[in-house]
């Protein structure tokens, strides 16, 4: 029950303030709007603070597990050109499905394609894997409190670009250290869509774990947040198969990068895995390739 509440008040969030990678990425780029980046930095540097505090009181266990940098950058990659094509990230897709068709069709396609790489095409997504690096504090040695102060002087630095400070962050970041005190994880979308689609499809109970209530929780608070400006919008043939498309290499870039933008760059970041700061800039080199020539 716990974490379907989370998922709500996630969806709810993500939902009612529009906070989506896609059309951050894209104002920062075009129209050199700082807002959601800002946003999000504070919120990474807020959820870190947090987190070694609470691994420092042994109130926590931070995660710590090796990937493979091949498959990193080729799934982050991937992932870019899959969100320039369907024009909405993962989270964005499945918390606004009511508001466009198209959303909908990409928050499917990634799903069901999620369940296709983790099942039959598995073997080819182990061909990618060789497992080498962890978190950058462990590798390096030190203190993970040095990259905390350096997270929060970059911070800073966007705050001051951006004029304003997020309280979306904020909230968003106290949410997560809760999900991480009471439950163990926090915000987490591929996995669960993958399993969502396994239980819908062999009506299997195991598939039904705290992941998917999550996300269902997520759809929910994005339903709720959007009821007021409920209007789906039909797509035309071309974006519908952009969806779907996008959806597709969204799916496949998360099967080999461990996980979406959410697990990567807005949770993984905070605990400074290698894989997070990999994943970000080839995800933003496939995005911006395909973005100039799709828009």
């Amino acid at each position: 029950m716990n974490t379907l509440i989370f998922g709500i008040v996630f969806g709810f969030l993500l939902a009612r303030y529009r906070f989506c990678f896609f059309s951050g990425f894209r104002n920062l780029f075009y129209f050199k709007d700082f807002s959601f980046v800002s946003a999000l930095s504070f919120c990474i540097f807020l959820q870190s603070l947090g987190l070694f505090i609470l691994e420092h009181f042994q109130l926590i266990t931070i995660p710590e597990f090796k990937f493979s940098i091949l498959a990193t950058i080729i799934g982050s990659f991937a992932f870019g050109v899959g969100m320039a094509f369907s024009k909405a990230c993962v989270s964005g897709s499945f918390t606004r499905v009511i508001n466009n068709s198209s959303y909908l069709i990409t928050a499917f396609s990634f799903a069901f394609s999620m369940a296709l790489f983790n099942g039959i095409f598995k073997k080819y997504i182990d061909i990618f894997t060789k497992n080498e690096l962890t978190n950058i504090h462990t590798f390096l040695n030190i203190s993970p409190f040095i990259l905390v102060i350096l997270l929060g002087i970059l911070s800073i630095y966007l705050i001051y670009k951006a004029k304003k400070i997020s309280i979306l962050a904020i909230v968003l970041a106290i949410l997560s250290l809760l999900m991480w005190k009471m439950i163990g994880f926090s915000f987490t979308l591929s996995v669960p869509s993958k399993n969502m689609i396994l239980y819908l499809v062999t009506n299997q109970y195991r598939y039904l774990d705290s992941g998917v209530y999550f996300l269902f929780g997520c759809i929910l608070g994005g339903i709720v947040a959007n009821l007021k400006s409920f209007s789906l919008q039909g797509v035309s043939l071309k974006q519908g198969y952009f969806s779907v498309i996008g959806g597709f290499l969204m799916a496949f870039g998360a099967s080999l990068a461990s996980g979406c933008n959410v697990a990567n760059i807005l949770i993984a970041s905070a605990y400074f895995s290698f894989q997070a700061f990999i994943f970000l800039p080839f995800m933003l080199f496939g995005f911006l390739i395909i973005l100039r020539r799709v828009s």
